[in-house]
Formats: C-alpha cells, structure tokens, sequence
C-alpha cells in the first residue's frame, strides 16, 4: 500500500509538471500589458486596438502582428483606485514578442496616445509568477548596492553579478536574501552608497528595520509626503517594547533579552540619540 502511495505521487508530480509545461509553452508569444485604463478600446476590435497603441507608444514602424487581445478573465474593476485589468496579448511570432519588450526596456517609460503609463511583461503562468514574487524584497535590497547587477532567469532564478564580475544565482528567496544582507548594506554617504561587510545581528536589524519602513510608507500612501525619521524610529522602537512586556507578564524576559538584544545593541550604535529604556 505505501509503494503504491509512493508511486502515485511521484506520478501526480511529474503530471503537474508536464501540464505546468504545457500552459508555459502556449504562452510564449504572450504580452501582459498593464496600465491600460478600462473602456479605452472601446467600440474597437481588442487586437486592432493594441496593434495600433503599441506602434504609436513603442515608435514602430508598422503595428505587430497579433493574433488575438483581451482583458484578463476577471471581474471589471468597478471602485475607483483599483487598478484596470491587464491585456493578454498574443503575438503572431516569437521574434516580435520579443523585440517588443525589449523596445519597452530600451525606453523605460512608455506612454499611450491616450495617456495612460504602460508596462509590458512576459506572460508568465500563475506558478511561475508566484515564484518569481518570492524574491520581490531581494531585488528591492539590490536597488541600493552600487556596481551590482541582478535580473531573473526564466522560471525564477535570480542571477547577481557583483561589481568584481562574480556571479551568483539562486533559486531558493531566503537563500539570495541572507546572500545580500551579509555581503552589502545600503548605508549612505555623501548621498552614495558604501558596499559594506555586515554581521548576521546588523543584517538580521536592518531587514527588520527596514520591513518597518516600508510598511509606514504604505500606511502612509494618501499623505503628502513621506513619513519622517523620528516616526520611523519611533515605530521601530515600540515593537521591542511590546516584546518585552509580553515576556515579562509570561515570565521568560531572558528569552526576551537573548532575541532581541543583540538588534537593540546594534540599533542604539547606529542612532546615539536614542535611549532604550
């Protein structure tokens, strides 16, 4: 009974796989195009419509080849603020799939003749995409380490070249970000950034600090501008100080000391005018 377990699994496995395969290779002259607000296409033929948008917007000389556009197969959105349902579009040939996003690369801003800001991407599966998010807060830290370039390998392998022309990849997120964290730090200097050899504390307290940041950013997003460092510092903060009333009123602040005080040492050092009581 168990082999028989066993071999169904692996059978249910590679079917996975083959039918992840499957849907990846008929979307191989998909673009996802993402910006486009809703309604503009309207009355018009979808794939005369983003024929005729990309040769404006992308300066062609002729419009693509396309086989068939459509919004994605979700609900409209209906409430303002939400973003407009992205195209799917098929190219008729691979060759122009791929001139096309790379001629939006090139130009890094791409703007329709109605005005909308558009980006084209690939159009992945929803497996592939998954896991190509996973490593959404690595390629954030690599945006601050100067003389490093990094991009994604189809499925989802980040490649890192370092400034010294080393090379790295990695296919597991947790792996690449402790990569990063204890071989850079983004500390600035005269408005660069220092390329910096971290502890595994220091890294452990800047990620954390660092999470905190963007979350107040995001909170704060209806606001005019940003919020300020001592708010940052402030929120920072009180996250020790509830830690440490909850392992006291459980009778465990040693095990409260032992987690949390090598990031209290470290965040004191880096900002003196801070007193931790």
């Amino acid at each position: 009974m168990t082999s028989d377990v066993t071999g169904m699994k692996k059978e249910l496995a590679t079917l996975r796989d083959r039918c992840e395969d499957l849907e990846a290779r008929s979307r191989r002259c998909n673009i996802r195009i993402i910006g486009v607000k809703e309604g503009r296409e309207h009355g018009k033929h979808p794939s005369q419509f983003v024929a005729d948008m990309l040769k404006v917007s992308l300066g062609l000389d002729k419009p693509p080849t396309l086989d068939r556009a459509h919004r994605a197969l979700r609900s409209r959105a209906t409430q303002d603020g939400l973003p407009p349902r992205a195209f799917i579009v098929k190219c008729h040939y691979l060759s122009e799939k791929e001139s096309l996003l790379k001629k939006a690369i090139e130009m890094k801003s791409v703007t329709t003749p109605d005005g909308d800001q558009i980006r084209l991407l690939p159009d992945f599966t929803q497996a592939v995409s998954k896991q190509r998010a996973a490593f959404t807060e690595v390629r954030g830290l690599l945006r601050n380490c100067e003389g490093v370039r990094y991009g994604l390998k189809y499925p989802a392998i980040l490649m890192i070249t370092t400034s010294g022309g080393h090379e790295a990849s990695f296919s597991d997120p947790k792996l690449a970000k402790e990569f990063v964290l204890n071989k850079w730090c983004a500390r600035l200097h005269n408005g660069h950034v220092l390329e910096t050899r971290i502890s595994t504390d220091q890294a452990e307290a800047v990620a954390f600090s660092t999470l905190l940041a963007r979350r107040l950013i995001l909170f704060s997003w209806k606001k005019a501008a940003p919020p300020s460092h001592q708010r940052w510092v402030e929120e920072v903060m009180s996250h020790p100080k509830l830690e440490q009333l909850k392992h006291t009123t459980r009778g465990s602040i040693a095990k409260y000391y032992k987690v949390w005080q090598p990031f209290l040492s470290y965040f004191e050092n880096e900002f003196s005018n801070i007193k931790i009581t």
